[in-house]
């Protein structure tokens, strides 16, 4: 929480002091402010690799907030020199070449110090990067976000494979998962259609009819891997795809939703996995090819712990008792009948 809270703060200081830039200065025009952005951006960094180099702050927020916030401020840079250069016309371009740049400095930020989820940051601007361009059609840009998703999908695989420390794996295992989850969000045009719409993003027939097997081919694949390779991410991501493809699976077939449709998929969770548990408890010493049903981690009851803890902090309070009907003969003493009350 404490590093969360030094995050938050060194945002509001960053904005603060961008704010404080643009008012002593009063820029106007597309490129003294596109040169102010990237000035700040570079700023931002250069403090960040200082408190780390010379300070030997590591993960303690005010860092990791200022490598954010340069990514983020040389994009925008980016799309305001484009706006600059091109001119709105081609406000497409230009908002591609900021995803783009902080796609790439992103990147640059996970290379330099290893952040997780600067990595999976640069994966998942690097596909959305697609999906402003005007030219393309909407199926199109889909596809193009799913082929570069896979590409860094399988740059994933090859990492985990290559590399020997155990960081490096951990890294590799988390882009693997995310990089799986990019590739299946572009290809399921109702998981996250609310974000597609934001783009125009208009499907045609042969998209819809031709992606519907994958959204159900993908998790499978992604189970299968992660059973294989013992891979408790990629398994936890893939169980999960599983789930949206059966949430989605009326709106693909253009059936129509019912109200117990929640019920019976939570029917059918409860029994998949009642079922696997008695099917792993079965088996020699309770195991089976080396997985088990039994908690083996301190780690994970306290997971678990956490979660009832938050489903007892959304559940309803209890219903109040209805107080006692007032009458008239209230507030009466020991052998008044009411007397001296408001009889």
């Amino acid at each position: 929480m404490l590093r969360i809270g030094l995050a938050l703060f060194t945002f509001v200081v960053v904005g603060a002091s961008v704010g404080l830039a643009f008012l002593l200065l009063d820029l106007r025009d597309e490129t003294p402010v596109a040169i102010a952005l990237g000035t700040l951006g570079v700023l931002s960094l250069a403090a960040a690799d200082a408190l780390i180099a010379r300070f030997r702050l590591y993960r303690h927020g005010i860092e990791e907030a200022l490598s954010v916030s340069g990514a983020v401020l040389l994009g925008v840079a980016a799309v305001v020199l484009g706006f600059g250069i091109a001119g709105t016309q081609n406000a497409d371009a230009c908002i591609v070449a900021g995803l783009v740049v902080s796609s790439l400095t992103s990147l640059a930020i996970y290379l330099r110090y290893g952040f997780q989820y600067a990595g999976v940051g640069a994966m998942v601007l690097a596909g959305v990067a697609p999906l402003p361009i005007g030219s393309l059609s909407s199926s199109w840009k889909h596809l193009l976000a799913a082929s570069i998703s896979g590409m860094a999908l399988a740059v994933a695989n090859v990492m985990r494979r290559r590399v020997s420390e155990e960081r490096f794996k951990d890294d590799a295992e988390v882009f693997r998962a995310a990089a799986l989850i990019c590739v299946y969000l572009s290809l399921n045009a109702y998981a996250i259609g609310w974000l597609w719409m934001l783009f125009g993003s208009t499907l045609e027939p042969w998209f819809l009819r031709s992606t519907y097997p994958v959204t159900w081919v993908l998790p499978v694949l992604g189970l299968q891997a992660g059973v294989r390779v013992r891979d408790r991410r990629l398994i936890d991501v893939s169980l999960a795809l599983a789930i949206v493809t059966l949430v989605t699976n009326k709106s693909y077939l253009g059936l129509a939703r019912q109200p117990w449709d929640a019920m019976v998929l939570g029917a059918l969770l409860v029994g998949a996995a009642i079922g696997v548990r008695r099917w792993l408890t079965s088996g020699l010493s309770g195991t089976r090819a080396g997985y088990t049903a039994v908690r083996l981690l301190e780690s994970e009851g306290r997971a678990i712990h956490v979660a009832g803890m938050a489903s007892a902090t959304m559940h309803p309070g209890p219903i109040g008792e209805s107080s006692p009907t007032h009458t008239e003969f209230s507030g009466g003493r020991s052998g008044g009948a009411g007397g001296g009350g408001d009889f």
